[in-house]
């Protein structure tokens, strides 16, 4: 049968092929069988075949390489976010660790009462499993995905965000309160408004005029005349003048209900309306008024009630 469709097809056929050059020169002239022609033409068809296969391939290949450059480019730029979000929750929870000592810390001093404390406190078993911070620093090899742990690590970071917010206003209500203790302890009577003796306790006592008994309302410092006197803690002078019996006399309001009083002054080295600070100078000693030597008439009311200002003496 290939004999017969070899001799159909005239395989043995030839052509003659001229080139016919534009000079003087001989013609030149190429005699080809017709099967060398097929061939010929069979080769290139083949060869256009491969060649468009290989290119394709190569194309193919190409976009693969191109998509594999992509993701690499994707992975590097996740693998940065997340050990930026891994140093940035390392570095969250280690500004929540000093938050509570320093928490801890105030209120060791200003002996507060924590009772209210939210369970924050808690923190190492609040904010981050043992898990978790293990894989912050371990990388990607316990999570299923890049992208997955990226989103876990801003959950994380989320979350103690919203927690230091908390535990920042749980602070700043904490200074407060330490900011105010420091104002009363600075501002409560304590300590001796002059340097003397006792010569008279506070309530019931002999009337230094001799005529029965009185309620002594303060106690009694003496000393020599022009000594000191001196506020025995922070306020303002509501009053400085001469008050009747108790002669010269300085009056301070030192606020959370506490007033003091220091009579039987010589002479006054306050006005009314003046700031004064406890070991503030406000007056010297003397005998003004209804007294029988040189002394300080000192009195502490809270709230409206005479204190026993023995009790006051001791410094913070």
């Amino acid at each position: 049968m290939l004999h017969k469709f070899l001799k159909r097809i005239r395989y043995h056929e030839k052509f003659t092929f001229m080139l016919v050059p534009h000079s003087n020169t001989r013609v030149v002239k190429y005699n080809l069988t017709r099967g060398f022609v097929f061939g010929m033409l069979a080769i290139f068809l083949i060869t256009a075949i491969v060649s468009g296969l290989m290119i394709a391939r190569y194309n193919n290949m190409k976009e693969n390489m191109d998509e594999l450059a992509y993701l690499r480019e994707i992975n590097e730029k996740q693998k940065e976010e997340i050990d930026s979000l891994a140093a940035e929750t390392e570095e969250i929870y280690t500004q929540i660790e000093r938050l509570q000592q320093l928490d801890e810390k105030v209120r060791s001093i200003l002996n507060i009462d924590d009772d209210n404390q939210s369970s924050i406190s808690g923190i190492p078993s609040v904010f981050i499993s043992a898990a978790t911070r293990s894989d912050v620093t371990g990388g990607m090899a316990t999570r299923g995905s890049s992208r997955e742990y990226t989103q876990i690590l801003q959950g994380d970071l989320e979350y103690l965000q919203g927690e230091l917010t908390l535990w920042e206003d749980q602070l700043n209500e904490l200074i407060d309160q330490a900011e105010d203790h420091v104002k009363f302890v600075a501002a409560k009577p304590a300590g001796w408004p002059t340097s003397g003796r006792i010569t008279s306790g506070f309530g019931n006592r002999r009337s230094p005029t001799g005529r029965g008994t009185e309620f002594h309302l303060g106690i009694d410092i003496a000393n020599s005349r022009g000594t000191k006197i001196k506020a025995t803690g922070a306020g303002k002078v509501i009053s400085a003048g001469w008050q009747g019996g108790y002669g010269w006399t300085v009056v301070i309001d030192h606020g959370y209900g506490y007033q003091t009083l220091y009579a039987h002054a010589s002479s006054l080295a306050v006005e009314t309306g003046d700031r004064v600070t406890r070991g503030t100078v406000i007056a010297y000693m003397g005998s003004s008024g209804r007294a029988t030597g040189p002394h300080v008439h000192y009195e502490v009311i809270y709230r409206g009630e005479n204190q026993n200002p023995s009790l006051y003496l001791k410094r913070p």
